[in-house]
């Protein structure tokens, strides 16, 4: 089947694929709550005649292995939804309150049903299959990726796995590469501080643990100002700061919750103990306790060049050169799709969804967060093409 004839089959699938998009999109689901979602997509699959599904793997996950012989090439999608209020107004809105695709999940999964249903064909006048993995839970660490793997969805027989994303700052029909690093390690922490509290007209009876609290806030961004090379990106953000009940109380309490982001394995090894010596420091000098818990969450995610290769030649096949970009740096968002790449060789790439009208055009956890659909059958003949590069044809 040659690429020209898979991306006019693809663009076929449109309105199946559109149909299959507005269903997952109505029903979001939370990281390993996923199961209306992994209920649907099994239905889908055994109506579309996929016969080797196996189900309620890490809890939701799904495999669904296509063609005569071990699959050498994997390909995945993650299904989770986020805690957000959908605020687009779609006839096809999310039905579960408080809870909304605004990631683009619903995508990813109709992508890889549609690189399904092409592979399905393509694959059967050869001695080679491909797995398609439907992953639980990528937005909450410790996510799905690494269950998936605990439970055996990575047979030895995989050469090359692949995932796409959506990426809404390009425009449909666009798919942009990255070699190496393209997403950072994604750690996490939590700082709790122990002073005394009192009352807000005497503070010099207190451990004031608000003031103390914010002091570690301001130091900790020297970390990456004076402490990293400033040709390593790095963040330390602290997006949780809880304390006081009162505006005439001073708490003695306060609790912290942060992120870290890095690409450089040295200077992520160094990060908790470069923390906790400003922590220490910090509450030492108001004779205050303290508690910190670094978590190590995903990896960063770092594309086989080899392999980027063949992504590239299925790109210029499905949307030509000039629609293939190539990303100059990584972003220094997470995804746990790193924990297939410690074990598979593979690459994640984006896939452009961004509207024509700019006010359509919201970013990724935005409540209006909506795709230009035409993506679709774009995103599922990439997946497919890149697939057959793997195996020959």
């Amino acid at each position: 089947m040659s690429s020209n004839h898979i991306l006019l089959k693809a663009q076929a699938l449109y309105p199946k694929l559109i149909q299959i998009y507005e269903q997952l999109h109505k029903i979001p689901e939370l990281a390993f709550e996923e199961f209306k979602t992994a209920e649907l997509l099994s239905q889908i699959l055994v109506n579309e005649g996929f016969s080797k599904v196996r189900t309620a793997i890490a809890g939701t996950g799904l495999e669904v292995s296509i063609g005569n012989g071990s699959p050498i090439v994997a390909l995945r999608a993650d299904m989770d939804a986020l805690p957000i209020q959908e605020e687009t107004g779609f006839a096809f809105s999310s039905v579960h309150d408080g809870q909304m695709h605004a990631c683009g999940h619903d995508a990813h999964m109709t992508t890889l049903i549609g690189a399904g249903m092409l592979l399905k064909d393509a694959l059967k006048e050869k001695q080679a299959g491909v797995k398609l993995i439907f992953q639980p839970a990528e937005e909450s660490p410790p996510g799905g990726a690494k269950g998936m793997v605990e439970a055996g969805v990575l047979n030895q027989e995989l050469k090359a796995i692949f995932a796409l994303h959506c990426q809404p700052q390009y425009p449909a029909e666009v798919i942009c590469l990255k070699d190496g690093p393209i997403m950072a390690a994604a750690d996490m922490f939590t700082i709790e501080i122990n002073g005394q509290g009192g009352h807000g007209a005497m503070p010099h009876q207190t451990m004031d643990a608000v003031v103390i609290g914010s002091q570690i806030v301001q130091e900790l961004q020297t970390i990456v100002s004076r402490r990293v090379d400033p040709l390593e990106p790095a963040v330390v953000t602290v997006g949780s700061f809880h304390a006081g009940s009162k505006n005439n109380i001073i708490p003695g309490k306060a609790k912290l919750e942060g992120t870290v982001r890095t690409l450089n394995s040295q200077i992520r090894n160094d990060m908790p103990a470069l923390m906790e010596k400003i922590i220490s420091n910090v509450c030492a000098s108001y004779d205050a306790d303290y508690l910190f818990n670094y978590q190590w969450g995903y990896p960063p995610v770092v594309n086989d060049s080899n392999l980027l290769k063949v992504v590239e030649r299925a790109a210029h096949k499905i949307v030509g050169h000039n629609q293939t970009l190539y990303a100059d740096r990584p972003s220094m968002g997470g995804e746990d799709f790193s924990y297939y790449l410690e074990k598979v060789p593979g690459v994640f790439f984006y896939l452009g969804v961004g509207h024509e009208n700019a006010n359509l055009r919201h970013p990724w956890h935005h409540p209006c967060f909506q795709i230009d659909t035409a993506a679709l059958p774009i995103g599922a003949a990439t997946l497919a093409q890149a697939a057959l590069e793997v195996i020959g044809g």
